[in-house]
């Protein structure tokens, strides 16, 4: 069905056909708080043509006065896949269709048809990038006029209210991971206003493309038009060649004449003269702009990638070149270095052409704030970004249940140890894995909240793992209760999908999971497991698994109805049941609340005994509540406690209380029951380990009182490695043999 049609004059005509957007509309309608539905897409094409989009409610195409353009009805939703067609009618030759994307200029065709019009269409799927889309097309028409018009539209998401809820997620993501939202060559783009929270490289080349031309124009109103300066210029000069005679000098010279002709015509008078000049500060000042725009725009170029359009690099090689005639201006030659203004100039806050250039140059500099606005930057895919903000959200409830403040320097330093690791590329696209734990300030559990966590085969021999394939759920929570040797996982895994994208068939606007991501979660319950290699049984890993969906409900309504024992949507009620299900998860104030309500369950209310048996394990394997203690099991830990270390002589005299781990051990260390410090290179004792917590950010030992092993301080230096697991035999061994 044709759900947009722009007629410009008798040149060209462009059409937008999909498959009926009844249902995505309908939902799009109830989620849409920060503008009216019905106002809510912003088109934009050459001034002067007619544009029709289609009305869902009444069934038909309306025309939107060009008045209007800015706030109309949507068509656009990324869930629907479209054919957009360009009818050009009087084309010299093949137009020419422009993006920064190759992929997307590649994907549009050309035909001519037996009218000698020119058709050039594409499909395009928005799957999964709402945004704002623009494309540019060229041609020669048959007067020999070069015609490069744009067709610019809103993509929205039926899941989200695209203007608001999109907004806060990239800027929760921002302040936490910094700039790993963002992302060159993109399909769609996110628009925001310039201003001072954000700026990189992908942020100052879209400012750059957007200011260019204007301030290539500037500054050629300042080659033509410069500001000069009179300067007095001192010189010393023999008779002959005084050309401009004072009375003071022609009065010394008579003097001098007198006394003595000759030595008069030989002496230098002091002579001075008024010039005109270009070598002022903000002369100095346009030319160091114009270096230092020019050196950046080459390093980007240089990082651009494969996938960037030749039209795109061609462009900016043309603004390069254009940039390096004025750096080369015979004008600029005699004018010196920037040294920095010491006083406000007037010049450039009025003068024609230099303020322009200065405003041009602070816009680079200070980058964008995220709120919506003009200026187009690409961002990561909405489903990496729901799934990074599933993860932060999770952690603000995490904090918010154990009553940390995260903004505390103290609460951090006691509470809280991050390990992520940030793969940040803005060309490429960045990534985010490891983990956050925290100290549970009631009772001292440990609560990693892990994202990107693989469980695979390979893992350690005492470790979680899967015994089949590599698992890698995107949220991972492991509760190591404090001195039971009990660890509790909980998995989440972040969707960005409700039932029915996509699906013609479902009419109904109700939100629900996907079936198949909550058989996703069975399928990780079934695959990760606790236990030795070798042994005959593995304890179930895994103590329940919820997906994260953009979901919308009244959850406060849920909540009394939990309370109640009232009837649930199925994927609530199945929690109870299995400990399998998913929780709603939208960026707005009355969403995270059944989240919530689970988080504070397993984390405080419930014991370990009512979390295990809330789920019973499969037949054939069964749940441990504690780990082996026998001197054959792996348990104790290697320390080095050299003599420079500040705990040596705590350590040497036994008054050791506490043992601090300046990096991130390589194994398992939960599985540690006791403590062998190696001090100054020898043992007499090992240390039964009380709890695990963290001081100033760093992971410790809590200690009990040391165990002997003998009188004598045993040298074991070569034969004992730092941060290693080894068996109680192995100790004893080592102690004894050297006796």
């Amino acid at each position: 069905m044709e759900l947009l049609q722009y007629k410009y004059k008798d040149a060209y005509t462009i059409q937008v056909s999909s498959t009926d957007i009844d249902v995505s509309w309908r939902k799009f309608k109830v989620r849409a708080r920060m503008l009216p539905p019905e106002q809510y897409c912003s088109y934009s094409m050459h001034t002067g043509g007619s544009l029709k989009v289609w009305n869902c409610d009444e069934r038909r195409m309306e025309s939107v006065d060009e008045s209007n353009w800015g706030a109309s009805r949507p068509v656009f939703f990324e869930d629907h896949k479209y054919t957009l067609s360009f009818t050009v009618f009087d084309a010299q030759d093949e137009p020419k269709i422009i993006h920064p994307n190759k992929e997307v200029e590649s994907m549009f065709n050309c035909v001519q048809i037996s009218t000698g019009a020119y058709v050039v269409n594409s499909n395009i799927d928005f799957l999964n990038q709402p945004g704002h889309f623009a494309l540019e097309f060229a041609y020669k028409n048959k007067v020999n006029q070069h015609i490069q018009h744009k067709i610019e539209f809103d993509v929205l998401s039926p899941k989200l209210d695209t203007k608001h809820d999109l907004d806060i997620i990239i800027q929760q993501i921002r302040s936490e991971y910094g700039d790993l939202v963002f992302r060159y060559l993109t399909l769609t783009f996110q628009q925001f206003e310039l201003g001072r929270e954000a700026n990189n490289d992908l942020i100052w080349l879209s400012v750059f493309k957007q200011i260019i031309d204007s301030y290539i124009q500037s500054v050629r109103f300042i080659l033509h038009q410069p500001n000069n300066k009179m300067q007095k210029i001192e010189e010393y000069r023999r008779t002959e060649r005084i050309k401009g005679w004072t009375p003071s000098v022609a009065e010394r010279f008579v003097n001098d004449k007198l006394n003595d002709e000759q030595k008069a015509l030989r002496r230098y008078y002091r002579t001075e003269r008024v010039e005109s000049t270009t070598d002022t500060r903000e002369n100095r000042f346009v030319k160091f702009t114009i270096d230092r725009i020019s050196e950046r725009l080459m390093l980007l170029l240089k990082k651009l990638s494969d996938g960037t359009s030749e039209t795109e690099i061609t462009i900016l090689k043309e603004k390069q070149a254009e940039l390096n005639i004025l750096r080369n201006n015979s004008f600029f030659r005699g004018v010196g270095l920037f040294d920095g203004f010491r006083q406000q100039s007037i010049v450039m806050q009025q003068r024609s052409g230099y303020s322009q250039v200065y405003r041009y140059w602070i816009m680079l500099q200070n980058g964008l704030d995220l709120i919506q606005g003009d200026t187009s930057v690409g961002v990561q895919p909405i489903w990496k970004l729901y799934e990074l903000w599933c993860f932060l959200k999770v952690k603000q409830l995490v904090c918010k249940v154990l009553e940390i403040d995260p903004t505390n320097k103290e609460h951090i330093q006691k509470y809280i140890h991050e390990d992520t690791h940030n793969a940040f590329d803005l060309f490429n696209g960045g990534s985010l894995s490891g983990n956050v734990t925290y100290v549970n300030p009631k009772n001292e559990d440990l609560i990693e909240v892990g994202y990107q966590y693989s469980f695979n085969r390979g893992a350690s021999k005492d470790d979680m793992r899967s015994a089949t394939t590599e698992q890698k759920p995107d949220i991972v929570m492991h509760i190591h209760k404090h001195n039971r040797g009990i660890t509790l996982t909980y998995l989440y895994d972040a969707k960005y999908r409700v039932k029915g994208d996509g699906d013609e068939q479902v009419r109904s606007v109700i939100d629900e999971p996907v079936a198949e991501t909550l058989d996703a979660m069975h399928h990780y319950r079934d695959a990760i497991y606790y236990g030795k290699k070798g042994e005959e049984n593995f304890s179930k890993e895994i103590i329940g698994g919820y997906i994260l969906f953009p979901g919308r409900m009244d959850e406060v309504e849920m909540l009394r109805r939990i309370d109640k024992g009232e009837k649930l949507p199925y994927y609530l009620q199945s929690i109870d049941e299995v400990n399998i299900g998913a929780y709603p998860l939208l960026p707005n104030e009355d969403s995270g609340l059944l989240l919530e309500n689970h988080l504070r369950k397993v984390l405080i209310d419930d014991s370990v005994i009512q979390q295990l048996e809330d789920s019973v394990p499969q037949r054939g394997l069964y749940y441990i509540d504690t780990k082996p203690t026998s001197v054959e099991s792996k348990n104790v830990f290697t320390v080095s406690v050299r003599k420079t270390d500040t705990d040596y002589e705590l350590f040497r005299s036994h008054r050791a209380k506490k043992y601090v781990m300046e990096k991130l051990p390589t194994v398992n260390i939960l599985g540690a029951k006791y403590l062998l410090p190696m001090v100054g290179g020898e043992i007499d004792g090992y240390y039964e380990i009380k709890g695990l917590t963290i001081e100033d950010g760093k992971m410790a030992f809590k200690l009990s009182e040391p165990i002997s092993l003998g009188e004598q301080w045993i040298n074991i230096y070569q034969w004992m490695r730092h941060g290693e697991l080894i068996t109680m035999e192995n100790v004893l061994k080592l102690y004894e043999q050297r006796v």
